[in-house]
């Protein structure tokens, strides 16, 4: 305790260079705070997007579905869900919609392009949605009409389309004859995802059932209430329809790839960045630290004069270093988690991101984990930076530091 309190007097003795060590340190810790925090919300925002805008927390296809879906519609049909039932299995389990997905050509005031439909319950998700992740691009809300459909923003454009008029989808039905069913336009939707919204048409699933001739679905969409539980729940679903043996069962994560790849890109920059900030620390506080080991020579020379031994002199100047580390990892944590909650409640206006239309305000996600991980890559840093002086210090000749001025 004696060491501790004689340490603690010795870091501000020179307050100009004690400020500027934990100045140095508190902005290293919330730099890295505030990096690791924006990708994580892009992480979150990436996984969300996947899940509540095109995907599901849990999808059920048939096997083969996913390679030859688009090819063979018709050959992967499965009966539509039992949704009840299947919410009876767990009750994470908050929300089960059927997809059916047709393509075919849309004709609007003369002009006829391709789309791809995506038929489903919309009543009462898009409200979940809004209530579950209310910072998601593409949310609206859907009539209970059977007949009203969203296009996506670049089908409305390249129609030139107006809410309220008709128009005319046509395509193939799964006895390979062509069908066509009249539809109204109620509105438009953008997600990130630019290219399906360039052909998306979100509609009842009763529509595309009567286009496509079948009472059956492509998928099963479940939702659940914590994405944590998602393969606890998987694993319950796959076991009360262990009995249809032609069905494949794909969590989220398996879903989105999109995810996955970026998980492993931001996780590969920020290894590079915590390597930057360490050197960065190490030298700069390794300097700091030189710069006092030479102010306080004839003190470290006085105290050998005085029979310590030189372990503990070298003791005595890590423990400095640790200390400074404690300290700049305190308030380094408290000016990060600032940051990040001024950055979240203002927004970061955010330029489009390749295969988006529109910016997006971002936002700054701490955790507990992003926390720890800093303080502890701040008492590394500072630790390796005293060795050396430390090491010097406790090597000094006694007559020499007395001697020194």
């Amino acid at each position: 305790m004696n060491d501790l309190a004689f340490v603690f007097k010795s870091m501000f003795r020179n307050s100009r260079r004690g400020f500027l060590t934990l100045a140095s340190l508190v902005l290293a810790v919330a730099i890295l705070i505030s990096a690791e925090s924006f990708m994580s919300w892009l992480l979150l925002a990436t996984r969300d997007g996947g899940i509540w805008n095109w995907g599901a927390h849990i999808e059920v296809s048939q096997v083969g579905y996913r390679q030859k879906g688009a090819a063979y519609p018709q050959k992967y049909l499965i009966e539509a869900p039992d949704i009840q039932k299947i919410k009876n299995i767990d009750p994470q389990i908050i929300f089960v919609k059927p997809l059916l997905i047709v393509s075919g050509m849309v004709a609007y005031n003369g002009v006829t392009v391709p789309f791809v439909g995506y038929g489903s319950d919309y009543i009462g998700f898009s409200e979940l949605v809004l209530k579950k992740v209310p910072r998601l691009l593409g949310i609206s809300l859907f009539t209970d009409s059977t007949f009203d459909v969203m296009l996506g923003e670049g089908l409305f454009n390249t129609l030139e389309a107006s809410s309220g008029k008709p128009l005319v989808l046509m395509g193939k039905t799964k006895y390979g004859g062509f069908n066509a069913v009249e539809a109204n336009i109620i509105n438009k939707f953008t997600s990130p995802n630019a290219d399906k919204d360039s052909l998306a048409i979100k509609a009842p699933i009763k529509l595309l059932q009567n286009l496509f001739l079948t009472d059956k679905v492509h998928k099963w969409q479940i939702y659940v209430d914590d994405v944590k539980e998602t393969q606890r729940v998987l694993k319950k679903i796959k076991k009360n329809f262990s009995h249809i043996s032609n069905l494949e069962y794909k969590s989220w994560d398996e879903i989105n790839e999109f995810y996955t790849k970026t998980v492993e890109l931001f996780g590969k920059q920020l290894g590079v960045l915590r390597i930057l900030m360490v050197i960065v620390i190490i030298l700069g506080i390794a300097n700091l630290f030189m710069m006092n080991v030479l102010e306080r020579t004839k003190e470290i020379g006085t105290l050998l004069a005085l029979g310590f031994r030189r372990q503990k002199i070298l003791k005595l100047f890590v423990y400095e270093g640790l200390l400074w580390g404690v300290l700049g990892a305190i308030f380094g944590v408290t000016v990060g988690i600032v940051i990040c909650e001024i950055g979240t409640q203002v927004g970061i206006p955010m330029p489009p991101a390749p295969g988006m239309n529109h910016g997006f305000e971002a936002g700054l996600t701490w955790t507990a984990q992003i926390i720890i991980r800093s303080s502890l890559i701040c008492l590394f840093s500072t630790f390796i930076a005293s060795l050396l002086p430390a090491w010097k210090a406790s090597r000094q000749n006694i007559t020499e530091a007395l001697a020194y001025k």
